[in-house]
C-alpha cells in the first residue's frame, strides 16, 4: 500500500512499480488518476461514482465497486490474486487508455469539426 503525500514527479514509474490502484472515492468527476494508471498497465478498482463506470469496463479492464460495499473492494482485490485475470485486466487497461491519447483525442476532434461543415 503507497499514500502520497506531496506532489510526485515520476508518476509512470511508481505507477508501474504497482499492479492495481484502488480508488476508494465517495465524490469524483471523471478521475484522471484512473487514465493515467491505466496508460501504464494498472488494473484499478474503484467505487461507482461520478464518471469512474465511463472509463473502467466491470471485470474487463477493472472493477468497479458500489460505493458502500466495503466486501466488494475486499472481494475484488483478492480476485486480482489471479495472474491470468490481473494480466488480462492490465491488457485491456492498456487498449482503453489509448483510446484517450493526445493523438486519439486529436483525431476525434478533427473528425467532430469536420463534420459540423
Amino acid at each position: 500500500l503507497i499514500a502520497l503525500d506531496s506532489v510526485q514527479g515520476d508518476m509512470p514509474r511508481i505507477y508501474r512499480e504497482h499492479g492495481v490502484l484502488l480508488l476508494p472515492s465517495h465524490y469524483e468527476g471523471t478521475p484522471m488518476v484512473i487514465l493515467e494508471a491505466m496508460a501504464c498497465g494498472m488494473v484499478v478498482i474503484a467505487h461507482d461514482v461520478g464518471d469512474v463506470a465511463t472509463l473502467i469496463d466491470h471485470q474487463i479492464n477493472g472493477m468497479v465497486i458500489a460505493p458502500d460495499d466495503q466486501n466488494g473492494f475486499v472481494k475484488a482485490m483478492l480476485a486480482l490474486e489471479a495472474d491470468t485475470l490481473r494480466l488480462s485486466m492490465r491488457m485491456a487497461a492498456l487498449e482503453k487508455a489509448s483510446t484517450f491519447s493526445d493523438h486519439t483525442m486529436a483525431a476525434q476532434y478533427a473528425s467532430l469539426i469536420k463534420s459540423l461543415k
